[in-house]
């Protein structure tokens, strides 16, 4: 009896695997005959449930895998099980039932199993690229007995199927698909191109990156106005076939469109670097730029570097960056080997620089060029020039071409990639000034105080009150003249007054023992006295006269020529001194000292203490003189 249990068992087991190894087969049949699914039926779906198409009654039914009345991608994922042979959960109820399909006016009954894990265990299945599948056996749990595996029938028309998509691209499209019943897909919003022109020589291909909101690639269909110019393929592959000009369009279901204009050109048989050399600095970074014949055209051009410990080189842009001191070269190929080459040269990156001036003074519309130094053996590519003021002056960023712009006072900053600066005051004059409210002061109580005059013009300017008396008596440093040992005594003019101011006979003082007894009066003032020597009378119009400081110069009187006179032995020196104790120094006759207070195209514009007035020379007398008596000039600046 026991027997005859078990044989009954196996004999039950055995139905029920039968039919279980039939189900994706018999899924085909369809009015009676075979009906053998696709990949395009599983795309068909996937293109009804996102509402890109519409099916017929027969197709919905044809289609509905699990008989629940309903398409959903679930049955897409059906169909391709189908195809490549394995079976899969229609989700019923783990017994014999019937459905009756809703679709058309005929019913249709299909018997589905479900839920034998308990008697049976399912080895699983593997599968090639190509989708065909390696012999799955099934064995009985409670008996060795082996039951026969499915048909291989199934999978030849996925063999012969060889333009459908590949398992991979499957893969990306429906890997995880939801096991509930997904909601409707929301039509995209946007599509986007990630280039809007582009220009290929001939041959030459290019694929655009497309941009999909709230979609992907599948739902965009991509057409060329010119197949005679530029071809595209259903993932936005471009090649260029001839020469001309066409527009890709990428549009998706519901209408959207993006576009991009392709110009065609034959392609570049050469190509050419903007540098055939370059110097750069350890750590600076130069972007190449590569250039092909007039009405050619070679959108890949790569670059190389024969040493890339020394300089290494990017290989789409060109970007360069200085690694360590050494020499190389760097390469830009064309597909076809064509190259264009650069020799670099890395040295030290410069720690400092110099500019050719410190101050520079330029009327508007006046230009100076500011050049740059760097030590021996080092290198700096990159000295990139700035104004703190483009209002007030200009600096072209990478030749240091300084422009006037308006009036006032600026800087311009030349720095290095490593941060090292070097800096050059600008000062922009208008094309005239003058400065009115300063005190005309005569020489009549000092016939050779002119310095003294000039002096106490200026203090009394900045507000300070003093009389040329009074600076001649208490604040001016003054040394006889006189004759000893056959020969005439006086001190060095930069270091005392050689006399006194008080009396005709006597001589004169110079610009810096002038610039320190004005300080002495200034000692606990807000103000000082600066002594400026070699400067042109441009720049002291430029930076004082024309910001409103009027300055004490050095010239002659009515501007007539100078001569050489008396000779002394320098008995006096001091700091300033410029002539030694006992050498000997010769008196410029007309030597005279006065305020400049303005200035124009053609005119310097002076209080004269000489001629008690204000007064004008030309600017061409003046300089003459001006460099006659050794560019000297005191100003008054605030401490």
């Amino acid at each position: 009896m026991k027997k005859i249990i078990q044989l009954i068992s196996i004999l039950l087991i055995i139905t029920l695997l039968s039919v279980i190894c039939t189900i994706p087969y018999a899924a085909t049949i369809v009015n009676g005959s075979n009906y053998e699914f696709t990949v395009m039926d599983a795309t068909k779906v996937q293109k009804y449930v996102v509402g890109m198409i519409d099916l017929t009654d027969d197709e919905k039914f044809l289609y509905d895998t699990n008989g629940d009345n309903v398409l959903t991608v679930i049955d897409a994922t059906n169909i391709q099980k189908i195809i490549v042979g394995s079976q899969f959960n229609t989700s019923e109820p783990s017994s014999l039932t019937e459905t009756t399909s809703v679709y058309g006016t005929e019913a249709s009954t299909e018997t589905t199993i479900s839920n034998f894990s308990s008697a049976c265990t399912e080895v699983t299945t593997e599968y090639s690229e190509t989708t065909a599948y390696t012999e799955a056996t099934t064995e009985c749990v409670e008996e060795t007995t082996i039951v026969d595996e499915p048909s291989t029938e199934s999978t030849e028309t996925t063999t012969e199927e060889v333009t459908e998509p590949s398992t991979e691209e499957y893969t990306e499209q429906i890997t995880e698909q939801p096991t509930t019943e997904p909601k409707p897909t929301v039509p995209p919003k946007s599509v986007k191109f990630n280039k809007n022109t582009i220009t290929l020589g001939v041959g030459e291909s290019y694929t655009l990156i497309t941009t999909i909101e709230n979609g992907d690639i599948s739902q965009v269909e991509f057409t060329t106005d010119n197949s005679g110019v530029i071809t595209v393929d259903d993932k936005g592959k471009m090649t260029a076939v001839g020469i001309g000009v066409s527009t890709i369009t990428a549009k998706t279901y519901n209408g959207l469109t993006a576009k991009c204009k392709v110009t065609v050109k034959k392609l570049a048989n050469s190509i050419k670097l903007d540098k055939t050399s370059i110097i750069l600095g350890v750590g600076e970074q130069y972007d190449f730029s590569s250039y092909v014949p007039s009405g050619t055209a070679a959108y890949y051009r790569s670059y190389y570097s024969d040493d890339p410990n020394i300089a290494f080189v990017q290989k789409a842009g060109g970007l360069m960056t200085a690694k360590k001191a050494g020499t190389t070269t760097v390469r830009c190929k064309m597909p076809n080997g064509t190259e264009a080459t650069c020799n670099v040269t890395v040295k030290p990156l410069a720690t400092s620089l110099k500019l050719n001036a410190s101050e520079i003074v330029l009327f508007i519309g006046q230009s100076f060029d500011l050049n740059s130094s760097i030590p021996k053996g080092t290198a700096a590519y990159y000295r990139l020039y700035s104004s703190s003021n483009s209002k007030i002056a200009t600096a072209t960023r990478a030749g240091g071409l300084v422009k006037g712009i308006s009036t006032g006072k600026t800087t311009v900053t030349c720095t290095l990639n490593n941060g090292k600066k070097a800096v050059c005051n600008i000062y922009i004059m208008p094309q005239s000034k003058k400065i009115s409210d300063v005190p005309l002061i005569g020489q009549s109580k000092l016939p050779t105080g002119c310095e003294t005059c000039s002096a106490t013009m200026l203090l009394k300017h900045y507000g300070y009150n003093i009389s040329e008396t009074a600076f001649a008596d208490k604040y001016l440093v003054t040394k006889p003249f006189g004759y000893s040992n056959g020969s005439y005594t006086g001190p060095d003019p930069n270091s005392a007054f050689v006399g006194t101011p008080y009396s005709s006979n006597s001589y004169g003082a110079y610009a810096p023992i002038m610039a320190k007894c004005m300080n002495k009066y200034l000692s606990d003032k807000s103000y000082k006295a600066v002594e400026i020597s070699g400067k042109s009378l441009e720049y002291l119009s430029g930076k004082y006269v024309a910001q409103g400081q009027p300055i004490m110069i050095w010239a002659t009187i009515n501007m007539s020529p100078s001569f050489k006179t008396t000779t002394w032995r320098v008995n006096y020196t001091d700091e300033n001194a410029k002539y030694k104790l006992g050498s000997y120094y010769t008196w410029i006759a007309r030597e005279h000292c006065l305020v400049m207070t303005g200035y124009d195209n053609y005119y310097y514009y002076f209080n004269d203490p000489w001629t008690n007035a204000r007064t004008r020379y030309s600017k061409s007398l003046v300089n003459t003189r001006y460099n006659e008596l050794g560019k000297q000039a005191v100003v008054m600046v605030k401490k």
